[in-house]
């Protein structure tokens, strides 16, 4: 099954990755809207980076906790129907990663798509974090 690996380690914080995810996607740069998340924890000197992305789980919790059908399967990823959403976030509280964000433009949840194959967000790493696993 395709997926992304991020090596967090690797992780450099700059962002680069969500730029890329919300140009793609929406053609702006604005990280908010990103299907990628990069937290960054400080806790003095130290900086410690949690990446929050669909990991593409067997069990699909997202799908199952939607009681409007408004998310399924498509190939190997998620999608999300908009006509069927409710935005009730059972799907964001059922991602057992934190995974699923919340578009503030729109209100709908934000998934991973892999962009159709092909990641922005691995091109744009320029310290190679993030891969891709077809």
């Amino acid at each position: 099954m395709p997926h992304l690996t991020i090596a967090e380690s690797r992780c450099i914080g700059c962002l680069l990755c969500q730029v890329a995810c919300t140009y793609k996607h929406f053609g702006e740069f604005a990280t908010e809207r990103s299907r990628i998340r990069i937290e960054q924890i400080t806790n003095g000197d130290f900086i410690k980076v949690n990446a929050r992305i669909c990991r593409f789980c067997r069990v699909k919790y997202c799908v199952n906790a939607c009681s409007r059908g408004a998310l399924r399967v498509v190939g190997d990823v998620v999608e999300v129907d908009t006509s069927r959403c409710d935005r009730c976030y059972s799907c964001v509280v059922a991602c057992p990663y934190g995974a699923i964000s919340i578009d503030p433009t729109t209100g709908y949840p934000l998934i991973c798509d892999l962009c159709g194959g092909d990641p922005e967000c691995v091109k744009w790493c320029p310290v190679h974090a993030i891969e891709y696993v077809p």
